[in-house]
């Protein structure tokens, strides 16, 4: 099949891992506009490669500082950002994010290539709604996806309808 030979191809270069027989889950996440931020050129190229078969309109960063730029400038919905980056890492980009109004509601995800424990607490108390530990599974990306942006959107008080 097409669509999982491209999502094999993609995860296998940069070590994602794509569990079989995902064809029969509904798209939930089309129309969703997602921000990915990794100082990995390939590993956010290849999230938002596998994001976007999934429906979702992604945009990449490669550093906060491109970031904060790309959420003034655009609507985002769901922000997925490495712990770990130069310069200004994600915990800085997203205490930026919670200091700003128009963000500060903006169900963020976290990846981190540690081990959870020290760092989840730490993204959590940062603004985080979640963190991942990488590698992680497109499956769990997409589960946590969901997960964080339709519980903020609930208790937000709004509801997030794409088209």
């Amino acid at each position: 099949m097409y669509f999982g030979q491209v999502q094999s191809l993609v995860a296998k270069r940069v070590g994602i891992c794509v569990r079989r027989g995902r064809e029969e889950r509904t798209r939930s996440l089309a129309g969703v506009r997602l921000l990915v931020v990794d100082d990995d050129s390939e590993t956010a190229s290849a999230f938002a490669a596998l994001l976007q078969l999934e429906g979702a309109l992604v945009a990449t960063a490669h550093n906060g500082k491109q970031a904060l730029a790309l959420l003034e400038g655009n609507h985002v919905d769901l922000l997925v950002c490495d712990i770990s980056m130069p310069g200004m890492d994600g915990y800085e980009l997203i205490a930026q994010v919670r200091a700003n109004p128009r963000l500060a509601q903006l169900p963020a995800i976290a990846l981190t290539g540690y081990t959870a424990g020290a760092d989840d607490q730490r993204a959590r108390a940062s603004g985080f709604d979640l963190t991942l530990t990488k590698p992680v599974s497109l499956d769990t990306l997409i589960a946590a996806a969901e997960q964080v942006f339709f519980w903020r959107g609930a208790h937000a008080g709004g509801t997030h309808e794409h088209g």
